[in-house]
């Protein structure tokens, strides 16, 4: 072989491992970020799988205190329905158990007695307030109260 041919063999192989070193580089880069992804997503699983979880025991939760709230008014309505009506407000009619629930409302009113009447009006003469001094009055100089037209 000539120098040439050697010369460019050896530049061809150095060549060769230079760019076989970074490949080997690239691919040890690329790696490490997929692997920073994947724990990135696996992450992100794991949080989701966590909030679906948490959200599917409070649904369950809520629908368990909607039941019972449910079979609260049923027990309720049936105790209701069970009691015996009293004798006095079937006897009574329309009026009669209008007239006990107008009780039982005065009776819930605490601290509240007679209703209050307004304070009675002074009267005074010509029927109006003489606290007021009209325009009519000021302009005619009748200030006290008294007319004096003549």
């Amino acid at each position: 072989l000539t120098d040439e041919e050697r010369l460019s063999r050896v530049r061809a192989l150095t060549d060769a491992k230079y760019a076989e070193e970074e490949a080997r580089r690239q691919a040890e880069i690329d790696a490490k970020r997929k692997a920073i992804e994947e724990e990135r997503l696996k992450v992100e699983r794991e949080a989701a799988a966590k909030k679906q979880a948490e959200e599917a025991a409070r649904k369950a939760a809520e629908e368990e205190v909607q039941r019972e709230a449910e079979e609260e008014a049923a027990r309720r309505l049936e105790e209701k329905a069970a009691t015996p009506v009293p004798a006095e407000t079937t006897a009574l009619g329309r009026r009669g158990k209008a007239a006990l629930e107008e009780d039982d409302e005065d009776s819930n009113k605490k601290g509240k007695g007679a209703a209050k009447t307004p304070a009675a009006r002074k009267v005074t003469p010509g029927g109006r307030r003489s606290g007021k001094l009209t325009i009519a009055r000021a302009l005619s100089g009748d200030e006290d109260g008294k007319t004096t037209r003549q």
